[in-house]
C-alpha cells in the first residue's frame, strides 16, 4: 500500500501528487481538515465508480475527528494515471445542509505552457522531482536536431511510486518559462532525460524539476533581475 497526499478545500495537503496506480494497486490518501470548528458534524461520503476513471473504485472513505482517509483500488488490467481534480469522496457537515460541500480529491497538478528550443510544450512543474524529463515522442518530433547524449555513469531514476523510470539518454536544451510562473520571461539551459512515453506524458510531455528551477533561481539572482524575481520555493 502506498500513502499519498489528499487535497481537500480548506484541508492541509500532505503533498500534491501526480499519481499512477498499477493494476491491482491500492492507494491510501490522507489529509487533515484545518478550517472546521465543529468536529462532530463532519462526515464523508464516497463517490460511486461512475465519477471515477474506468477501473478505479473507492474501497473506503473515513473521517476520524479531523483526519480524513480515502482508499482507492485499481481493479483494471492497466495502469491508471490521475493528474486532474479526480473526486473520490465528499466531505460535508452532516448536521447542516446549507454548508458548502468539501471535496476529498487529488489536487490539481501545477502545469504550464513553456518553450523548449522555441517549441511549445505542456509541462508539469514538479518541485518534488530531482530530474527534468522530456518524452521520447516530443524529442523525435521537435528536438531531433539536438544531440542525444549518454551518461558516462550509472543513474537510477525512481518514480514517486517506487518504480524505476527508464531513459534513452539526455539532452541540453534552452527552456523558456512564462512570466506568470517565474515572474518574468527568462530562458535557461537545462539538462533533460529523454524517457519513453506513458499515459500522462502523452498529454504533458515535459517535467521541470529542481535542477531547472535552481538554475533559473541562480540566473535570476543578478542586479538586473533582483527587482522583478518572485520567491521560488525549492524543497
Amino acid at each position: 500500500m502506498i500513502e499519498g497526499g489528499l487535497h481537500v478545500r480548506g484541508v492541509s495537503l500532505r503533498r500534491p501528487l501526480v499519481i499512477t496506480l498499477e493494476p491491482g494497486q491500492v492507494m491510501q490518501l490522507t489529509g487533515l481538515v484545518t478550517d472546521c470548528k465543529r468536529k462532530t458534524d463532519l462526515g464523508i461520503t464516497a463517490r460511486t465508480t461512475e465519477h471515477l476513471p474506468a477501473g478505479l473504485e473507492v474501497v473506503s472513505a473515513e473521517v476520524d475527528n479531523l483526519n480524513v482517509c480515502v482508499k482507492i483500488h485499481n481493479s483494471s488490467r492497466r495502469p491508471v494515471c490521475l493528474s486532474h481534480r479526480t473526486v473520490f469522496a465528499e466531505l460535508h457537515y452532516s448536521g447542516c445542509s446549507e454548508e458548502p460541500e468539501l471535496e476529498a480529491l487529488v489536487g490539481p497538478s501545477h502545469e504550464a505552457d513553456i518553450l523548449v528550443e522555441d517549441k511549445k510544450a505542456r509541462c508539469l512543474i514538479d518541485s518534488g522531482s530531482q530530474v527534468s524529463i522530456v518524452t521520447e515522442s516530443f524529442y523525435r518530433a521537435h528536438l531531433s536536431h539536438v544531440c542525444l547524449e549518454q551518461l558516462n555513469f550509472g543513474l537510477k531514476v525512481t518514480g514517486a511510486g517506487g518504480q524505476q523510470v527508464p531513459y534513452l539518454g539526455f539532452v541540453r536544451v534552452d527552456v523558456s518559462l512564462p512570466s506568470d510562473v517565474v515572474g518574468l520571461n527568462e530562458s535557461v539551459n537545462v539538462l533533460m532525460l529523454v524517457c519513453p512515453d506513458n499515459e500522462f506524458s502523452r498529454r504533458v510531455p515535459v517535467i521541470i524539476s529542481t535542477n531547472a528551477l535552481r538554475h533559473l533561481a541562480d540566473t535570476l539572482q543578478t542586479p538586473t533581475h533582483m527587482h522583478s524575481i518572485p520567491n521560488l520555493y525549492i524543497h
